[in-house]
């Protein structure tokens, strides 16, 4: 969604740019959807019936470049649109036993997206961590990693290890530890799941 013209401007939804998205994706974006990404560029596909859905949102909506929406402060705005949808989305999944992955342009950052849409995405991701298997986002081009909250915080490493080998970070107040798994261990639970 960051190839268009003007770049990385998206209008409310119903609009042209949409229209002619949707057109392109329509084949991969189920029919109970259609309107959904007609009014907003963002659908869900269950991708493993009974156990994972992935996401697709349209970040441009919360994005701080994106000059003709204005964050997700008032209801009417498209990103707090969307992200009413996504906690829907994500209840549903919930209640269902399903697992998610989140997907999009840019990645949820303080530095990109705005305040009041950083904070809510964060509301909503620690809500539903336990369903939510990973966050896939791209714009950047490069391969890296965020910790999520519901306010901006700038973590450090701290130079141990413990005795189950997770590398441990902590908050710059150093208020927070977190435990970062290792990510080989992580995908081979993940596998032998599915």
């Amino acid at each position: 969604n960051n190839d268009i013209h003007p770049n990385n401007i998206v209008l409310p939804g119903p609009n042209d740019l949409l229209t002619i998205l949707h057109d392109i994706w329509s084949p991969f974006i189920p029919k109970k959807q259609h309107k959904t990404f007609l009014n907003g560029g963002y659908f869900y596909t269950e991708v493993i019936p009974d156990k994972l859905i992935v996401v697709s949102l349209n970040t441009l909506y919360f994005y701080k470049a994106n000059t003709a929406v204005n964050g997700c402060k008032a209801k009417d705005q498209p990103g707090t649109i969307q992200l009413r949808w996504l906690n829907d989305v994500l209840k549903r999944a919930n209640k269902r036993g399903l697992k998610v992955y989140l997907s999009g342009h840019v990645a949820p950052r303080i530095k990109q997206y705005t305040k009041s849409c950083y904070r809510k995405y964060g509301r909503l991701s620690i809500k539903y961590h336990d369903i939510i298997l990973g966050h896939f986002y791209g714009h950047s081009n490069m391969d890296h990693f965020f910790f999520l909250s519901e306010r901006s915080r700038k973590f450090r490493p701290v130079n141990t290890t413990n005795r189950e080998g997770l590398n441990i970070l902590q908050e710059d107040r150093g208020a927070v530890e977190t435990k970062v798994y290792n990510i080989d261990k992580y995908m081979n639970k993940l596998l032998r799941h599915y």
